[in-house]
């Protein structure tokens, strides 16, 4: 089935629809006119209202996202596997007057005014909705996303196209780079290895040290996301002397993250016109020693978002852009950031570091 799908076109990444959706259904002994498929969310609202409704943020990876239209599902896809439409939620808009639940499930019929995923909530509360607009998200993986305007753009073969939101009519786009291990590779230190006894005591002994000597992290426990797509890598400790101890190790982990957000940053950097400074938010964002290795691996100033967990900040906000509380033009405003990091290193010194550590890690 997937060699049929393939052949027949539709199994371009980030296009990859489910090639066993089909001969499920068959196995159901249903007509499929009566059977209902989507996402997790779409689920919960069904759960919440009896309306069965996504939107394109959710929507895209299915695989039967139309790229082409900027919302809906495609029809070519859904014929060739003679799926009825009827079966896939209907696409709405992001935020807006989405459905209201039931009261016999909340005791009272509570408007739903966004529907939204979870990186796409992050850039809302970024207020970073247009081309080149980015940001990064540290937390158990970690994220580099930018918008790219109306139209999806593919700028590197492990960044596909995705769809950011659908509102106000107009579809939304944008591309990603993961750092697969990130706050999960700060577990794995202090859980699974023990050599730290938190979190907290591992951001304070990467702080107490003045560099990471020859100590080098490639943080890939479990593979290695964008640029490089190798996604049976395994992670890396090396350089280690006996003049390192555990500052050196957890400082090194540290620089190791944030060289990975860098090598992200510069191919999004060279296609999209992004700002100066790199917003930021995400449960390790908390450490200030992550965030100034990160100014200064980048060379460029490093704004940290006031609310950590921003997508559950920015799905609250488009909630509110739903209610018509207030507009896109006043996120900008409502995003709020507590520190700004600067480079403390000059150029030379940072892509001589940089340069150091990816011919030390490559894979």
């Amino acid at each position: 089935a997937y060699k049929a799908l393939r052949a027949a076109g539709f199994t371009g990444w980030p296009q990859v629809p489910s090639a066993k959706l089909p001969a499920a259904i068959a196995l159901s002994e249903r007509d499929p006119k009566d059977l209902q498929w989507g996402t997790l969310d779409s689920w919960l609202i069904y759960k919440l209202s009896g309306a069965h409704v996504t939107d394109a943020s959710a929507a895209w990876l299915t695989g039967y996202y139309d790229y082409a239209a900027g919302s809906g599902w495609d029809a070519a896809l859904l014929a060739h596997q003679r799926l009825p439409a009827t079966m896939f939620p209907a696409q709405v808009e992001s935020w807006g007057a989405i459905a209201e639940s039931d009261p016999a499930v909340l005791g009272a019929r509570v408007p739903i005014t966004a529907l939204i995923a979870d990186q796409a909530a992050s850039m809302v509360a970024h207020g970073a909705l247009e081309r080149g607009d980015w940001k990064a998200t540290y937390g158990t993986s970690g994220v580099l996303m930018a918008g790219t305007g109306d139209a999806p753009e593919t700028i590197h073969n492990s960044m596909p196209a995705e769809a950011l939101a659908f509102a106000g009519g107009k579809p939304r786009f944008c591309v990603e780079g993961m750092v697969i291990t990130t706050g999960s590779l700060v577990e794995w230190l202090c859980g699974g290895l023990g050599l730290f006894a938190s979190p907290a005591a591992m951001d304070a002994a990467a702080a107490s040290a003045s560099n990471a000597g020859t100590v080098v992290v490639r943080p890939s426990l479990a593979g290695m996301g964008a640029p490089h797509g190798k996604f049976d890598a395994r992670g890396l400790i090396a350089g280690l002397s006996f003049a390192d101890g555990p500052g050196q190790v957890a400082r090194a982990a540290l620089q190791g993250i944030a060289f990975r957000f860098r090598e992200i940053a510069d191919v999004i950097a060279d296609a999209l016109p992004v700002p100066e400074a790199l917003p930021v938010a995400g449960g390790l964002s908390a450490s200030d020693t992550l965030m100034q290795l990160q100014a200064d691996a980048l060379q460029r100033p490093v704004r940290r978002h006031a609310v950590r967990e921003a997508s559950a900040y920015g799905a609250a906000l488009a909630a509110g852009m739903g209610a018509g509380l207030f507009g896109e033009s006043d996120l900008k405003r409502l995003a709020r950031y507590d520190a700004e990091f600067l480079p403390k290193v000059g150029r030379d010194e940072a892509d001589a570091g940089f340069a150091r550590w990816r011919d030390a890690v490559a894979p």
